[in-house]
């Protein structure tokens, strides 16, 4: 699967978001819990709805170049997604995701 995702960053460094594969936009958001409010680097507890079943999945959001970011999303401790993304104007990330894993 691969799909397309966006995420704005909150005034508390939390993130909102919308992800698109072959289903219509669905939101998604992730919580800090670890790394600094400001920007998208650091680690996150997401959550999200597919087929109407909540899911949920740590986010980690890693550096890879000047502007663009790796996204790995982690169930039970395997790695289920994989995006890069470009950060747009400091407080839109834009990408791309696939699916890797089992979850």
């Amino acid at each position: 699967m691969i799909g397309n995702f966006s995420f704005s960053l909150t005034r508390n460094g939390n993130l909102l978001g919308e992800f698109k594969n072959n289903t219509p936009f669905f939101t998604e958001s992730a919580d800090r819990i670890a790394g600094s409010p400001e920007g998208f680097i650091g680690k996150y507890f997401a959550t999200w709805q597919e087929n109407h079943h909540p899911r949920s999945a740590i986010l980690e959001i890693t550096k890879l170049g000047t502007k663009s970011l790796k996204l790995t999303w982690r169930e039970n401790n395997e790695i289920t997604f994989e995006g890069v993304g470009e950060i747009n104007d400091e407080s839109i990330l834009f990408g791309e995701y696939s699916y890797v894993g089992k979850a």
